[in-house]
């Protein structure tokens, strides 16, 4: 799917408020509501849009978040990622170049929590060289607002 300046439009919004209704997306970018809800069903359907709610973890009891950076044996690369990807708690995976092969993010309700996942999940995965871990203390920036440079 080609974009144009419309869609970026129509996302830069969203991103703003993802409630805004086609009415008022409509009229802030001066178009029919059809051609802005056509748009956005296109982007939802190609898999480029996604409007969901983005819960604060710790208002709602999740207090430790945490960055997981790991060397993995690259034949066991794809299996631990499958792996941690079914852990409920792990909100980010990523494959990476550079120093670490694989980095996670996540969100545990404790340390005593954090402990267990490291001790008893994380320790019997085959194929884990290393494990570096950040623990975030104070959080200055999360934003999904990044359209506005594109």
């Amino acid at each position: 799917m080609k974009f144009d300046e419309l869609d970026f439009e129509i996302m830069r919004i969203l991103q703003t408020d993802g409630r805004k209704s086609f009415r008022e997306i409509a009229a802030l970018l001066k178009r029919p509501e059809s051609t802005v809800r056509l748009r956005y069903n296109q982007l939802v359907a190609n898999n480029i849009l996604r409007v969901v709610a983005i819960p604060d973890p710790k208002q709602v009891g999740f207090e430790v978040m945490a960055i997981l950076c790991l060397k993995v044996d690259l034949v066991y690369l794809q299996e631990v990622a499958e792996a941690l990807a079914k852990v409920k708690e792990v909100r980010f995976i990523a494959y990476t170049a550079g120093r670490y092969d694989l980095i996670v993010e996540i969100y545990m309700k404790s340390n005593d929590d954090l402990i267990k996942f490291m001790t008893e999940d994380l320790a019997k995965m085959k194929g884990i060289k290393e494990c570096d871990l950040s623990i975030e203390l104070k959080l200055f920036k999360d934003t999904y607002n990044w359209m506005n440079e594109v």
